[in-house]
């Protein structure tokens, strides 16, 4: 004969009890954590210097205010905030010629993309921004030169027939010389040029069709691309005291 199961007593068991204050202690011990989890400049340092006579550490280096206090669990959230803040600005930016289909702002995996044409932004010659562009040039420069990331301007030619064989008759030619005049220009207008980077793709990577003089136009185009990466140093603002950079030692 089978015997009878026991007859189960009433209440939470113990086990279950135990692990319910296993939980919570954890809990309150991962709230601690996010709580610390914001770092301040001055606590930073000071935890650096005791490092520094512990351990070896020859330099303590010199943070950014713009970083100082950030929240180190979501700095690559508030990163992708600010870039899209960015781009927004920019687009406002660039509304006239957005409206008159001359621009176009695109995202891209590792930033954004300010597509223009370069009837709308550069001289008949492609070698200085143009009069009527130039006032946007200039107020997107100022708001570039405020940030640390690296900007890219690429340009692009169409496949019109060329005479010769020379370095300046091909379109890779062409398009460096229309980078180089936006970049000029930027740099010009307060950003940093250890920021700019110029690159040419020539007639190789067109948006349109190079059989008609209208998709030629398309074709014939400056792409300023504003990456997520940040250039290795610190805005003018925060170059006041004039120290110099000092490499790192271990």
């Amino acid at each position: 004969m089978s015997k009878k199961c026991p007859i189960c007593k009433k209440g939470t068991p113990l086990w279950f009890i135990s692990w319910a204050d296993m939980a919570t202690l954890l809990l309150c011990f991962f709230v601690i954590i996010v709580a610390y989890s914001t770092v301040e400049i001055t606590k930073f340092k000071e935890l650096a210097g005791t490092f520094k006579d512990q351990f070896g550490v020859q330099r303590i280096e010199r943070i950014s205010p713009i970083m100082a206090s950030q929240n180190l669990i979501g700095s690559e959230f508030q990163q992708e905030v600010h870039l899209v803040e960015l781009r927004d600005k920019i687009r406002v930016m660039s509304t006239t010629l957005i409206d008159n289909g001359q621009a176009e702002v695109e995202e891209k995996q590792e930033g954004f993309l300010l597509r223009i044409r370069e009837d709308a932004l550069l001289t008949p010659d492609g070698k200085k921004v143009s009069e009527s562009s130039g006032i946007m040039v200039d107020q997107i420069a100022n708001l570039l030169a405020k940030e640390r990331n690296v900007i890219e301007v690429r340009g692009h030619t169409d496949q019109q027939p060329k005479s010769g064989d020379s370095i300046e008759t091909t379109s890779w030619f062409k398009g460096a010389v229309m980078a180089v005049a936006v970049a000029k220009r930027f740099a010009a207008s307060g950003v940093a040029p250890e920021r700019l980077f110029i690159s040419t793709y020539g007639e190789y990577s067109p948006v349109a069709d190079n059989r008609n003089p209208e998709a030629r136009k398309a074709n014939r185009r400056i792409e300023i691309l504003i990456r997520k990466d940040i250039a290795g140093f610190l805005p003018k603002e925060d170059l006041g005291s004039g120290e110099a950079p000092v490499d790192k030692k271990f």
